[in-house]
């Protein structure tokens, strides 16, 4: 009873939002195999289904994605604690784009059990023990960043597996960088940031939070720029000079 075996379109074409205000869906795709179970393939399958709800219901629909995520077990559909919270990070910031989508859950906190080869003991953000699995620390890092800054798709670049993602909240700007594939040099800009490094948050680095970086702005009289190599962990980046 699935999303992709119709169930969607099914309880809409019996009239389902005739008595309720959204839907709540549980998107997984840690199964879809190579390239159909990664964030990025996974947002463009969230874009395509909000699209095609608002079009069958002749408006928009708020979403709920009251469980969501990949599981980091050793096996099939599995995979490392790591690139699940690389993973966690580009999905929740990928989401982001989507305005239909009110909120997203993942799914769980705890792992359900100890086996590293059982699947259902593995989705959480903490161990059985609850140590904390470096998705549990991601999720910490980026939270401030996720429910109170906007989108601004006008500012931002999707291309060739380079994600720039802009994000405003007030006169606050951040840039959320990373590729999907191989490491990649990038040309960021920004304005009035004179000539400092540029503060980074590393989700490859949680716990060290919004940092100064190595790299630095380097400006003329209209705009600053700094170069970054991008990996599969979102870079945070601060566009707007500290407070």
């Amino acid at each position: 009873m699935g999303i992709k075996s119709g169930f969607v379109d099914r309880i809409l074409a019996a009239g389902v939002m005739k008595y309720a205000d959204g839907l709540s869906l549980h998107p997984y795709v840690h199964c879809e195999g190579s390239y159909r179970n990664t964030p990025e393939s996974w947002v463009g399958w969230m874009r395509d289904l909000d699209r095609r709800i608002s079009a069958k219901v002749g408006r928009p629909v708020p979403l709920y994605l009251t469980e969501m995520s990949w599981p980091s077990h050793n096996g099939n559909c599995g995979v490392s604690a790591e690139r699940q919270s690389a993973y966690l990070a580009r999905a929740y910031f990928l989401i982001r784009t989507l305005p239909n989508v009110k909120g997203m859950w993942w799914y769980d906190l705890i792992n359900d059990g100890t086996n590293r080869t059982e699947q259902e003991h593995n989705f959480g953000l903490l161990d059985a023990d609850l140590r904390a699995k470096p998705a549990y620390s991601v999720l910490k890092a980026i939270s401030p960043y996720l429910p109170d800054f906007n989108y601004e798709p006008a500012n931002s670049l999707q291309s060739d597996g380079v994600f720039q993602l802009a994000f405003s909240n007030g006169r606050e700007r951040i840039m959320v960088a990373w590729v999907s594939g191989r490491e990649h040099e990038v040309s960021i800009s920004a304005a009035a940031m004179k000539n400092k490094p540029v503060r980074i948050l590393d989700t490859q680095t949680p716990d060290k939070g919004m940092t100064a970086s190595a790299q630095q702005w380097v400006c003329d009289a209209q705009r600053c720029s700094a170069r970054l190599t991008l990996t599969e962990f979102p870079k945070v980046i601060r566009l707007s000079p500290d407070a």
